[in-house]
């Protein structure tokens, strides 16, 4: 294995074309309990397109609901957790094995960090969890 080039940071922006992470992204950027429009505002997407998708995102954990306010996962503002992410899971070791085993289309150079991206999303996709005992609850 080379060394790594690979410089792993936190996202400035969402993708334009994933709804649902533009919505997430949107709810961890604002940072507090926020209005399913200021949520669409702040994600510069239609109050009906975040309506639209908000019951599945509360469903799957994404989001939280406290009567009329959403927010994200608290664990999602965990800077801790973003830099113990950083430096255990998704480091710069993980990623070059990845570079290194992973076909990239020739002509898609601008296109590495998305298709690397996706690789890992679907790498962590792979695992499932069984959860026992008590889990936190919203109150």
């Amino acid at each position: 294995m080379t060394n790594s080039k690979v410089k792993i940071e936190q996202r400035k922006e969402a993708p334009r074309n994933d709804t649902r992470f533009r919505i997430l992204f949107a709810a961890i950027e604002l940072g507090e309990p926020s209005t399913r429009h200021q949520i669409a505002d702040q994600a510069d997407l239609s109050h009906q397109l975040v309506n639209y998708h908000m019951p599945k995102m509360l469903e799957l954990g994404l989001l939280v609901s406290d009567d009329m306010k959403i927010m994200p996962q608290p664990i999602f503002l965990n800077q801790e957790l973003f830099e113990a992410l950083k430096e255990t899971i998704i480091n710069e070791a993980l990623v070059q094995t990845i570079i290194d085993e992973a076909v990239f289309p020739e002509s898609s150079t601008e296109q590495d960090g998305i298709i690397l991206e996706n690789i890992i999303i679907n790498l962590l996709r792979l695992f499932t969890f069984n959860l026992k005992g008590r889990r936190r609850k919203l109150e």
